[in-house]
C-alpha cells in the first residue's frame, strides 16, 4: 500500500487501484469498515503505523475488558421446562399468523453474466 499524507491526522491510502482516505482524528475511512465496526480497518492500521500511533487507541471503548466484563456479571438463568412457564392468559390467547407472502410459480430466474467470448 502506498500512503500519502494529507494533514496531521488524515492520510491517502492507495491499495491496488483503490483509494481510501483515513482520518485518525475522526476515526473514519472511506471504506466505511472503520466507521461501522469502530475497529481500525487495514487502511487505518497502515495510517497508524505511518503516524506512529497505537492502533489500540483507535478501537472503540466498547471493545475493552472494562466494557465487556460487566455484561456477564449477572447470572443468566435457564428458562426451564415449557410446562413450568407462567404465561399470562392475554398472551396465551393471542393468535400470531405467519407473514403474508406472494407465492411465485415457476423456476427462479437467475442473472447470468456471460463469460468473455460467449454471448448472452
Amino acid at each position: 500500500m502506498q500512503v500519502s499524507s494529507i494533514n496531521h491526522y488524515a492520510v491517502h491510502v492507495n491499495e491496488t487501484n483503490l483509494y481510501h482516505i483515513v482520518d485518525l482524528n475522526a476515526k473514519t475511512c472511506t471504506c466505511r469498515r472503520f466507521d461501522l465496526d469502530q475497529l481500525p480497518c487495514v487502511h487505518a492500521t497502515v495510517a497508524c503505523r505511518i503516524r506512529n500511533t497505537s492502533v489500540y487507541n483507535m478501537c472503540s471503548k466498547f471493545y475493552t475488558a472494562n466494557a465487556i466484563v460487566p455484561a456477564y456479571e449477572e447470572p443468566i438463568w435457564p428458562i426451564g421446562n415449557k410446562s413450568e412457564w407462567s404465561v399470562p392468559e392475554e398472551v396465551q390467547n393471542k393468535v400470531v399468523l405467519p407473514p403474508i407472502r406472494q407465492v411465485v410459480f415457476g423456476r427462479r430466474k437467475t442473472n447470468k453474466i456471460p463469460s468473455q467470448g460467449r454471448k448472452g
